[in-house]
């Protein structure tokens, strides 16, 4: 993780990124390139196969990532459909064409808020998700990233968070 990040336990939420200093408005945070990208169709034998070419240290904390449909998909569809972020691959850098998705290791552990405090973005030279700071963060600070549009009424992004991440929204945007 990075020399300004940390991965902590958030009350009510599971695991989340927390900032060990002060983080400027605008400082950019770059995240590891996806250990491997799928088409946003997945099936659960071919996670697995992708899986199975990772190292052991590399399955790992993909294991641990949050999985919000427990008892509705099979295990590595759970993780896959609550982590995956849109992404690209040598063949469609955007990863508009295919709609390919991975699971950057840090981003996973970003917890959703209508007001965040992060943007990402896929970047296409690089071939990894970039993280920006939308605002000063302080130290022992959440950091929180939109998984919806932000500019959507509340009552609209409610609804896509349920139905595409299965859960509740509570954040400070929503909670007023």
């Amino acid at each position: 993780m990075s020399d300004a990040l940390t991965m902590r336990a958030i009350p009510g939420k599971g695991q989340g990124i927390v900032a060990v200093r002060a983080i400027a408005c605008g400082e950019l945070r770059l995240d590891k390139a996806p250990l491997f990208a799928q088409q946003h169709y997945i099936h659960e034998e071919s996670l697995a196969a992708a899986l199975s070419r990772l190292s052991r240290d590399d399955q790992l904390p993909h294991h641990s990532l949050a999985s919000s449909w427990k008892g509705i998909h099979r295990p590595l569809s759970n993780i896959w459909l609550t982590n995956a972020i849109p992404c690209g691959t040598p063949e469609d850098p955007s990863g508009d064409e295919n709609e390919v998705e991975g699971i950057p290791p840090i981003a996973a552990r970003f917890n959703a808020s209508c007001r965040p405090d992060v943007y990402h973005w896929w970047d296409v030279v690089r071939q990894r998700l970039a993280l920006r700071a939308e605002r000063d963060i302080a130290e022992g600070e959440e950091l929180t990233s939109a998984y919806t549009d932000i500019l959507e009424s509340r009552d609209e992004r409610r609804a896509q968070l349920q139905e595409h991440y299965n859960f509740d929204c509570c954040c400070v945007a929503c909670s007023l």
